[in-house]
């Protein structure tokens, strides 16, 4: 074999590593697409009681940093290996999380913003957003408490 037979081989390889990775992608996607109660959360002194779907993209891309009263906004997240952040990503904001993240590094690596606060668990997203001013986060799971807000999601 010439060195210009397996440079073309190691391309196909490649070519067919690819579309196989993209096929488990889309596979998993799908999986990861059955609905679930989402539901987003902000701290109960947040006066605002809704957000359009534009808006909330914009504040977990940390391009919008205050609500509409001005007060700044504190954002929550699980980390993004879990399972609970990828379908919150999926289903409410139609994105994936190393699009979020590759958004995120932009700003936070320019000094353009801080990273968001990381919740260990529900209990934890539920009580850093509680005792947090100004804090939006969400939860994957039943109705929260009422020691959070539940923030209305529009489609506006």
């Amino acid at each position: 074999m010439n060195t210009h037979t397996l440079k073309h081989g190691g391309a196909v390889l490649k070519f067919f590593h690819l579309v196989i990775c993209l096929l488990l992608t889309l596979f998993s996607y799908e999986i990861g697409a059955q609905q679930v109660d989402t539901y987003v959360i902000a701290h109960p002194a947040v006066t605002q009681a809704s957000v359009s779907e534009r808006q909330l993209r914009r504040i977990f891309m940390l391009k919008q940093r205050t609500w509409d009263s001005g007060e700044p906004i504190s954002l929550i997240v699980f980390s993004s290996d879990n399972n609970k952040h990828s379908q919150f990503l999926k289903q409410t904001l139609k994105l994936f999380p190393y699009q979020l993240e590759r958004e995120w590094n932009k700003l936070i690596y320019s000094g353009q913003s801080a990273p968001p606060m990381i919740a260990t668990s529900t209990q934890n997203m539920l009580k850093l957003v509680s005792n947090t001013p100004g804090a939006i986060g969400y939860i994957v799971s039943s109705a929260p408490d009422q020691a959070v807000k539940i923030i209305e999601v529009t489609n506006e």
